[in-house]
């Protein structure tokens, strides 16, 4: 197995620990939604839901490079 193999197969572990983490944030990210859109909302729930809205935005686009470049690393070679 070279290094990029291994590399690759540690990218997806990593990448199916944060697709998990994503999916359990999930019903946090409604809530931080609902309340961004409150007519009653302060100006730190709006900084919050923002932050939050741009930390699950990045966490996302992390993810799927790290499943792409894991798949393409771990793919099997066409030497014959």
């Amino acid at each position: 197995m070279t290094t990029k193999k291994i590399l690759g197969y540690i990218f997806i572990v990593i990448a199916v620990v944060l697709t998990l983490a994503l999916i359990i944030l999930l019903p946090k990210f409604m809530k931080v939604l609902l309340a961004m859109f409150k007519t009653d909302s302060s100006s730190y729930e709006i900084g919050y839901s923002v932050g939050y809205l741009i930390f699950l935005i990045i966490q996302t686009v992390i993810t799927i490079i790290l499943w792409k470049i894991g798949i393409r690393w771990t793919k099997r070679s066409q030497n014959i």
